[in-house]
């Protein structure tokens, strides 16, 4: 179920918006850091990378894992307690310290603060929402978009869809 609602909502966020100054979208700046240019990582390294950068950056705890509909397809981290701006600024830097390239635009508009990074076959999508009355979300979603992944996306979609 995560899997699926994942590929739809990072599809959704991707999507080209009409008005992109009003909305507070911009667009990422190059990124210093020489792209990844070794083998597609796994999903187990793409894990170790999220876990990594969270600690470095004095984030979390995360919150417990919930099962993930695509092995090897999915990796996620994600915690509910309070994030700083620093915080979020140092998670930014210890991922492009690993090679995560920032890809397309941002929001970075309270209270809600989307980044799209990219590391090999892996798209990541960082959502830090903060709205008043709600838990303070932090999440890291990662997505392998391999030809085997995309074929395992649209089955565990097709399994999931309802007609309404």
């Amino acid at each position: 179920m995560l899997a699926g609602l994942g590929v739809i909502i990072g599809g959704s966020l991707l999507a080209p918006d009409p008005d992109p100054e009003p909305s507070g979208w911009v667009a990422e700046p190059a990124s210093s850091q020489p792209p990844y240019s070794g083998p597609g990582p796994t999903s187990e390294q793409v894990t170790a990378d999220l876990e990594a950068a969270t600690t470095a950056a004095g984030l979390g705890p995360a919150a417990p894992p919930g099962e993930l509909a695509v092995p090897g397809c999915l990796a996620s981290w994600e915690t509910y307690g309070p994030v700083s701006d620093t915080g979020l600024s140092t998670l930014m830097e210890n991922l492009t310290g690993r090679q995560w390239q920032p890809a397309g635009r941002a929001r970075k508009n309270p209270p809600t603060y989307y980044r799209w990074l990219t590391k090999g076959t892996w798209s990541l999508t960082v959502v830090h929402d903060k709205r008043d009355g709600k838990p303070e979300l932090l999440s890291l979603l990662a997505l392998s978009s391999t030809p085997a992944c995309e074929e395992t996306y649209k089955s565990v979609q097709a399994n999931t869809t309802h007609a309404v």
